[in-house]
């Protein structure tokens, strides 16, 4: 966390990706969705780069904007982000999963709290 930290206050960088987690998907929830396309409709997507899903509209320029949509409740899909080069220390919670980016970075914070508070405690009284 120190080595993304550094990077992106000296380099402003911070590399990350997407992913998503497909737990259940079946085409035919699609269907209402599909038979009502908006106009000029050319593609449906499902978790983009900001974890949304909708159709791709084509533009009078030629260009494509998106038009974002609700997925059916029955459509159980999972979009995150992750960090690159996370530690490689494999940090496990009480039942032995291993954190994603979201769970180490919230493990960050808190343990930036306690420290924080600690210090108050030790300095300021």
């Amino acid at each position: 966390m120190i080595t993304s930290r550094s990077e992106i206050l000296k380099e402003g960088v911070l590399e990350t990706t997407n992913g998503m987690h497909i737990e259940h998907l079946n085409t035919d929830d699609l269907q209402p969705l599909m038979q009502n396309p908006p106009q000029n409709a050319v593609g449906f997507f499902i978790g983009d780069n900001l974890g949304g899903s909708g159709w791709e509209i084509l533009m009078p320029d030629g260009g494509k904007e998106k038009y974002y949509v609700d997925l059916p409740k029955e459509i159980k899909i999972k979009t995150f982000l992750e960090l690159k080069n996370l530690p490689k220390v494999s940090v496990k919670d009480k039942e032995g999963q291993f954190y994603n980016t979201q769970d180490m970075v919230k493990y960050y914070y808190d343990f930036l709290v306690v420290l924080v508070n600690n210090a108050k405690l030790t300095f300021i009284n």
